[in-house]
Formats: C-alpha cells, sequence, structure tokens
C-alpha cells in the first residue's frame, strides 16, 4: 500500500513544481528597453505624473504627431509617429532617464513620404514667399535708388546734348553715345539695387563682367553697322 501511494505522491509533487512554459504571442513585436535606473520598491513615482511629463515633453518638441505616451507599473509605452528615426530613439532614451521608469515599449512609428509627392516643392515655395516678405523694405529701397540713378542719366544726356551738338555733326553718332550713357548709368543703378536689396551673389557677377557691358554697346551700335 505505502508503495503504490508513494509513485501518486511524487507526481503529484512533480507537476506542482514544474513551471508553465513561455509561449511567443504576435503582439510582442515592439521594441522594449530597460531602464538604467535601479527599481526602488520603497518611492514610487505616480504612473499618471510620470505618462504626463512624458506627454507633455514629447508635444512640445514638435517632432511627433500625435504622441501618446501610457505607463503601467513603472512600464512605459510610447506611441505615436516622427518622421527622422533618431527621434524615435531619442523619446526612448528620454523615458528610460526619467524617475520611476522601470522599461520602455517603444511603438513610435517612423513616418516617411511618399515617392512622389509636392510637400518638398511646397516648403521651397513657402521658404521663398517668407524671405520675399522679409527683403520687401529692401527690395522698396533699392527701386527707389534705382529710379534716383535713371533720373540723374536722363539729366545727365540732357546736360550732354548741346556739348556734343557742337563737337558732333551726326546725329546717329549722338544717339548712340546717349545711348551708351544710358545703359552705363542703368548698370549702376542695377548694382546698387542688387546690393541693397541682399541679392549680392548676382550684384558681383554683374561687376565682375558677365558680357551685358559688350551686348549693350553692341546694340547701341547696331545702327551704324546696317548704315555701312
Amino acid at each position: 500500500m505505502i508503495g503504490t501511494s508513494w509513485p501518486a505522491e511524487a507526481s503529484a509533487q512533480q507537476d506542482v513544481d514544474t513551471p508553465p512554459i513561455a509561449t511567443e504571442t504576435d503582439t510582442a513585436t515592439s521594441e522594449l528597453t530597460a531602464s538604467d535606473q535601479t527599481v526602488d520598491v520603497a518611492t514610487l513615482t505616480a504612473d499618471d505624473d510620470i505618462g504626463g511629463r512624458l506627454n507633455r515633453i514629447l508635444a512640445a518638441t514638435g517632432r511627433f504627431e500625435q504622441p501618446n505616451v501610457t505607463v503601467k507599473d513603472g512600464v512605459v509605452f510610447l506611441a505615436g509617429r516622427t518622421r527622422d528615426p533618431a527621434n524615435r530613439t531619442w523619446a526612448a532614451d528620454l523615458a528610460r532617464k526619467t524617475e520611476g521608469v522601470v522599461a520602455v515599449v517603444n511603438n513610435i512609428d517612423i513616418h516617411t513620404e511618399p515617392i512622389w509627392t509636392l510637400a518638398p516643392a511646397k516648403r521651397e515655395i513657402i521658404a521663398l514667399w517668407r524671405e520675399f516678405v522679409q527683403a520687401g523694405p529692401l527690395l522698396l529701397i533699392g527701386l527707389l535708388v534705382f529710379g534716383v540713378v535713371m533720373f540723374i542719366a536722363r539729366l545727365v544726356i540732357r546736360a550732354s546734348r548741346k556739348p556734343l551738338q557742337r563737337r558732333i555733326q551726326s546725329d546717329l553718332v549722338r544717339n548712340v553715345i546717349e545711348k551708351i550713357i544710358l545703359v552705363g548709368v542703368g548698370l549702376i543703378g542695377i548694382y546698387l539695387f542688387l546690393r541693397i536689396s541682399g541679392l549680392t551673389r548676382i550684384a558681383v557677377t554683374l561687376a565682375g563682367g558677365t558680357g551685358l557691358v559688350g551686348l549693350a554697346v553692341g546694340f547701341a551700335f547696331r545702327d551704324i553697322a546696317e548704315n555701312f
């Protein structure tokens, strides 16, 4: 009787001591990271305080879309979307360094733009519009200076007509000289306009010589070449 009862007791004891076998689930696909802090059982930070603090920080950065942080027993669950993988890593590091956090489950998705999108063009247009609005006062001042320079050019041409008439008999040559004066002073006005407007690169190109002066002189002497 003793011999028959002992195997049954041993079998029952074996069933009690055997731990359950862990099975993998499909939900364990998120990134799980443990915190470097020592888990203190005596002083625990409230889960709501941790979640609220992290939610406010993620929202303040402006780098996350629909950020959502939930905390359960010190385990932080991060959710939302971001465009940069570095932001996702930064959020996990921030949560790990927060007091009272024992582990972090990072569910933040990386939002990638489609191949065919007009978003970059839209951003460039907005940036150009902002630059134009910011440069508005300088553009107005530049236009005013250009107008003054052209007015001075007209005065110079009028003042030089009588001396030219005494020295040069050909009306065609006098007209060409007046055009050269007008074009030369006009280029000076354009250069000043570009400098004042902040378009320094274009101004330097004009100052360095791009053939504009030669082109203007060529048009000025075109009538002479046609008559000979």
